[in-house]
């Protein structure tokens, strides 16, 4: 974040350099428009002139200069850009990784923020089949068909990540039975269409929700372990 902000400070910094070149380069080229005498004189005056060459070309070196700073602040910010994505998004899926999730998990840090946590655990539970069936290539593109469901499906009722390689969370704020259900319906709903297209790798899926408005965990992970547990028994 204090990196963001250091960015933004820098890039109005030379957007305001820019806007200052600008206005001097206007004003000094209206004195010379203005000034008939003056700008006779500039190319009379080896002088003068020596001066005016030096002017115009200090100015258009600053403005290459703004304009290479603007290039590379858009460079970095690009790559700033692909190295968050790197680090909070998973490879293989592109949606919120093993980190990211540790990353929500830190964020409730008291009983009261996990009051009406909803926390569902999903796994994708014909993975090891099509790996032998087919190859694992075929069970990491079930991986990507079933994360883009789960983004797709999730994203409205709050996070979704892949917690690990066969494991994927679901966390939903103030969430009743009804939310996670509908949640689940619309999930289900999404991969039953998918599985119409494809029979030979079709997405079969177990899950396990915990909801803390029945349960009083006072920690997160408390609702974590809970959630195992359940999709265990199942």
């Amino acid at each position: 974040m204090q990196q963001k902000n250091i960015l933004k400070e820098f890039k109005v910094i030379k957007f305001i350099q820019l806007v200052v070149l600008i206005i001097i380069e206007v004003v000094f080229f209206l004195v010379l428009i203005l000034n008939n005498q003056l700008s006779k004189s500039i190319f009379t005056n080896r002088h003068l002139f020596v001066l005016a060459a030096m002017m115009w070309g200090l100015m258009i070196f600053s403005l290459l200069e703004l304009l290479y700073d603007f290039y590379k602040l858009k460079s970095f910010a690009m790559e700033t850009h692909a190295l968050n994505q790197a680090a909070y998004l998973d490879n293989l899926t592109g949606i919120p990784n093993r980190y990211s999730c540790d990353l929500m998990f830190s964020m409730y840090t008291t009983s009261e923020s996990i009051e009406q946590m909803g926390c569902c655990l999903l796994t994708i539970s014909n993975l090891s089949d099509i790996n032998d069936r087919l190859t694992h290539e075929d069970g990491d593109h079930l991986i990507q068909d079933f994360c883009e469901l789960l983004e797709t499906s999730g994203d409205r009722f709050g996070f979704v990540g892949r917690n690990s390689g066969n494991e994927f969370l679901a966390i939903i704020e103030d969430c009743q039975e009804e939310t996670m259900e509908s949640f689940l319906t619309v999930l289900n709903r999404n991969i039953d269409e998918y599985n119409e297209n494809h029979t030979k790798a079709a997405i079969e899926i177990r899950y396990a929700y915990i909801l803390n408005k029945d349960e009083k965990a006072s920690r997160f992970t408390d609702l974590i372990t809970l959630a195992y547990k359940k999709l265990n028994l199942r």
